[in-house]
């Protein structure tokens, strides 16, 4: 059995289908040339019967029949003569044994003096405008055919005109090519089985043969191979092809092998994923975190290794960005991940996906973070409470000598203690809004420059009380200054700026404070002050928590050591960079570049 689909099949299908249209096409033009044949024999047929019948028949001279019907003769006059002139003619006519033709006699105006198909008696219409005849009084003689739907036959007319001005026609009827072929259909029909049994043979053993010496080709070997001289150039190139794959197969080992040295000896876990989230490679460190074996999981969904949906968040989050990071737990342990979108003709397709033992770390952050959020909560209601004594002492009603001194003291030491807990309190909230996917910020548009008059407003008092010149600029902005952004952080990040920078100033400084759009792509933060500056050592420090360069004058003008960190992870949660320049006893200038919506 030679199936269709393949290159046999094709090769079978194609000499079986030309062979039988062939036969068809040879029977069809058969077919027109032996009705052809049959036509003309026909025609030769009649042409040999009216010559014979014209050559028979009893003469009459010319115009002796006309004027025998005339109408001049006396009516039973006209009716003798007309016996007498055509009874001989009528005799020999129906004397005539003429097998399938028929014959007819028909007076030069059209009247039918005589048909052998008609019954006796019957009376049939006039004649004269029939083609054969019309032919027959212009030219002497003429043909015409004529179809019989109802019998699907062909009758041929031969009407030949007598010397006597009479008309002999004679008429023969022959089946339709289509009528032949329905009476040869069973024949036909033998014959083309035999030929289509005949036909699928040829084609099924011309069809192995063609393919033979392609199928005998020897692809390890392919120039030693016995086929046709055509496929030379082929064979040639399907050798280089083989030589090129096998070097480029021994590189290919090469790397992988080094591949796996390396990715073997990686204390991280290192995961390959594609398009579809299917695992292509996973090493053994990963394997031993996700307890699979690497095996299985090939070619599986990255389902397979961890069903907690934030990996795949950060999968999915690599392919839009330029890289992402999340955390997942596993048996007691904390593991960040890593990804990276690998980049395949533009577009980034595959991911890779690195997983680190963070327990230690997360473990202590977590410490730190529970101490900071439970002192916050555990010193600020106490706190108030001092606060309100020293208000009640400051209003005169504690009577002791230095009660206003100590009412000073302690209101000062309240309100900075209190404003402490409010800054760790925002620091406990914004690193859980880092570490946490589960309940994100709400963001939304918030317009800089309005804001940031808001919050000089609110501090120009306290510059002016420092004699500090504060300035703010937001004409560079033109109302392009709107960022996507938690609006209490955006206000609490520029405030603890302004505040800084007027803090760090000595009297007689200036603090500006700007709004700009850097290009069409971002919203440019700025706050310069001409402070005491910052040493260059200190630039990575003053970020970090509870620092300070000057702790003397922080714990004189009520600086707490986080404003910097707020302002760091505000930003960070905002998706902002932060730049700081600066330089000892030239003051500071820091930056913060907001994406534009």
């Amino acid at each position: 059995m030679i199936s269709i689909g393949t290159l046999t099949g094709r090769i079978f299908r194609s000499i079986f289908l030309i062979a039988i249209v062939v036969v068809l096409f040879a029977g069809v033009l058969v077919s027109g040339l032996v009705y052809s044949l049959f036509d003309n024999q026909l025609r030769r047929e009649l042409l040999n019967t009216a010559e014979l019948i014209e050559s028979s028949l009893p003469t009459l001279s010319a115009g002796t029949l006309d004027s025998a019907l005339s109408s001049q003769f006396d009516p039973d006059e006209a009716a003798a003569a007309t016996q007498s002139l055509v009874g001989d003619k009528l005799a020999y006519l129906e004397g005539l044994e003429l097998r399938e033709l028929r014959v007819t006699w028909i007076a030069a105006d059209g009247r039918v003096l005589y048909d052998s198909a008609a019954s006796e008696g019957a009376e049939l219409e006039n004649h004269l405008s029939r083609p054969e005849v019309q032919l027959a009084l212009r030219d002497g003689s003429g043909f015409a055919n004529r179809h019989s739907a109802t019998l699907d036959e062909n009758t041929v007319y031969l009407a030949r005109l007598l010397p006597d001005g009479s008309i002999l026609r004679v008429a023969g009827t022959q089946k339709s090519i289509l009528g032949h072929m329905l009476a040869a259909l069973g024949p036909v029909i033998l014959i083309l089985a035999a030929v289509a049994i005949l036909a699928a043979a040829s084609a099924r053993l011309m069809a192995r043969r063609i393919l033979g010496p392609l199928e005998s080709i020897d692809f390890e070997e392919p120039l030693m191979s016995d086929t046709y001289p055509e496929l030379a150039p082929l064979l040639t190139r399907l050798n280089t092809a083989r030589h090129e794959i096998a070097e480029r197969t021994a590189q290919l080992d090469a790397q992988r092998e080094e591949f796996s040295v390396v990715t073997g000896s990686m204390r991280e876990g290192l995961v390959l994923v594609d398009s579809r989230d299917q695992v292509l490679f996973i090493n053994e460190a990963a394997a031993q975190v996700f307890e699979v074996t690497p095996a299985d999981v090939l070619g599986r969904h990255l389902l397979v290794l961890d069903r907690n949906s934030r990996m795949q968040h950060v999968v999915a989050a690599a392919r839009e960005n330029v890289g992402a990071e999340g955390t997942i737990e596993r048996d007691g342990r904390v593991y960040q991940l890593r990804a990276s979108p690998v980049i395949a003709e533009g577009d980034a397709g595959g991911v890779a996906l690195l997983v680190l033992d963070i327990t230690e770390w997360y473990q202590t952050d977590a410490q730190r973070r529970e101490f900071t959020a439970n002192v916050s909560h555990e010193l600020k209601t106490p706190l108030t409470v001092i606060n309100g004594y020293a208000e009640l002492m400051e209003r005169g009603m504690v009577e002791p000598a230095d009660a206003e001194r100590f009412m000073r003291l302690i209101h000062e030491e309240a309100t900075r203690l209190i404003t402490l807990v409010d800054d760790i309190i925002t620091l406990s909230q914004l690193d859980e809004s880092e570490s946490s996917a589960l309940v994100p910020p709400v963001f939304e548009p918030v317009d800089l420059a309005e804001l940031a008059q808001e919050v000089c407003g609110r501090l120009a008092s306290f510059a002016q009380g420092r004699e500090i010149d504060l300035v703010l600029d937001t004409a560079a902005a033109e109302g392009t200054a709107t960022v996507e952004g938690v609006p209490v952080l955006l206000s609490k990040m520029l405030y603890n700026l302004v505040e800084n920078g007027i803090r760090y100033t000595d009297p007689g400084g200036k603090v500006a404070v700007s709004i700009a759009e850097a290009k069409g792509e971002s919203v440019v933060l700025r706050v310069s002050d001409t402070g005491i500056g910052i040493p260059a050592a200190l630039h990575d420090k003053v970020f970090e928590r509870f620092f300070c360069v000057d702790h003397s004058r922080s714990r004189d003008t009520g600086g707490t050591g986080l404003g910097l960190a707020i302002v760091k992870h505000a930003a960070v949660l905002h998706q902002a960079d932060v730049t700081l320049t600066s330089a000892e006893a030239k003051g500071t200038t820091v930056e913060v570049r907001f994406p534009h919506p």
